[in-house]
């Protein structure tokens, strides 16, 4: 029999899922795994294209944004009736929660990062400072500061992706700020503490001109290569960064510290998940290809290819990371670690926020207005769903 797989993503998630795909049917010579490859800006259309159709695999990744979406449509199966307590209690809270939706379990857990603060060593020296910022003062001064003759104190990513709200987010967060109502019902971003801090992202850019001025087509990987190549200072990301400084600078004199705090700590977590879809012909085959894929010994060597933090509580102390400073400061952040709000309707709201921040940081409208304008029409929405 055929259990046929979408992943999404390419380069490493290839390699590691075809070396996957063959030690499972070794051990499972009954069954065979038909794995495509699809790109992750590819990847929501044609899960909601299939889903709308019901057609499409009988296994996916997703992005954890997109899960409640999907269930809401009826697209995927629950999960419940394969968990067992111990299977379900070895996964790290803040990253099964995501997989929560109206009362059941949507997704397995298959990547879990939080987001830092990454900056070169070697600059903050050169400016004369000791530490990295702890706080939205230093990092502004930290930024101003490593701004000089084309260098920049931080490359933000401001071009209205997905990218763009999980970049600012930690910064709503840290200044007491929040994206919703308790109740789910209202936006809560147009907050004053929202404003203040759109207000300071924005700053940094058109006050300070402590990022470049591409920002506002900066996508994730650009922000990524100013770090690289000697344009930016300091850049928020994750831990799928490390991978690619080893391989392409592997002498980089950098290092990560927790977002700087603003009333307080806080930072982003994202979960990958991997889900089985309704039309799953063979959903016993099915869930045996989601527990392998998500057993300990391969998730946590998925951590480790993909540049993710453990998922498992079995895997939190694992000596590979363990004993690298930067990795814990990632997990270390688990403690400050907020999600997005698992809803139906989080693509939707996500696309207006990221659309309102890139258009304060143009100037086309205050970040008052700007996070006023999504808010109506976030709250349109939520009300429709309801």
């Amino acid at each position: 029999m055929t259990v046929n797989v979408w992943v999404m993503g390419d380069g490493v998630w290839k390699d590691f899922y075809s070396r996957l795909a063959n030690r499972f049917h070794t051990e499972n010579p009954d069954i065979q795994v038909q794995i495509d490859f699809i790109p992750w800006d590819q990847g929501h259309e044609k899960l909601i294209t299939a889903a709308a159709s019901g057609s499409g695999p009988d296994v996916a990744t997703d992005g954890g944004r997109w899960t409640a979406e999907l269930a809401a449509m009826g697209a995927l199966e629950p999960l419940d009736r394969y968990l067992t307590p111990a299977y379900r209690n070895d996964f790290v809270e803040a990253a099964w929660e995501t997989t929560q939706w109206n009362g059941h379990t949507w997704g397995i857990p298959q990547g879990f990062t939080t987001t830092g603060l990454f900056y070169r060593t070697d600059w903050l020296r050169a400016i004369g400072c000791e530490h990295p910022p702890q706080n939205w003062q230093e990092f502004k001064d930290v930024a101003k500061k490593m701004t000089q003759h084309h260098h920049f104190g931080f490359s933000l990513v401001g071009d209205n992706s997905m990218e763009t709200t999980m970049c600012w987010v930690p910064f709503l967060w840290q200044n007491g700020g929040d994206l919703l109502t308790p109740d789910r019902q209202h936006a809560a971003f147009n907050s004053e503490a929202g404003v203040q801090a759109l207000q300071f992202y924005v700053d940094l850019y058109r006050k300070d001109h402590a990022v470049p001025a591409s920002a506002l087509s900066t996508k994730r990987n650009d922000s990524h290569q100013m770090f690289l190549h000697d344009i930016a200072g300091m850049t928020a990301t994750g831990p799928w960064f490390f991978s690619e400084i080893k391989r392409e600078q592997p002498d980089l004199k950098y290092a990560v510290a927790p977002h700087p705090v603003g009333k307080q700590a806080a930072t982003l977590a994202t979960t990958d998940h991997i889900v089985m879809l309704k039309t799953a012909a063979r959903k016993q085959a099915a869930w045996k290809w989601i527990d392998y894929v998500t057993n300990p010994e391969n998730s946590q060597a998925w951590s480790k290819t993909a540049g993710f933090i453990p998922y498992r509580k079995s895997g939190l102390h694992d000596p590979n990371f363990t004993r690298d400073p930067n990795y814990q400061v990632l997990i270390s952040a688990t403690q400050n670690a907020r999600a997005y709000p698992t809803l139906p309707e989080w693509p939707q709201i996500d696309n207006l926020l990221s659309d309102a921040i890139q258009t304060a940081l143009a100037g086309k409208r205050t970040p008052k207005e700007a996070l006023d304008d999504a808010a109506q029409e976030v709250d349109e929405i939520l009300a429709d769903s309801n």
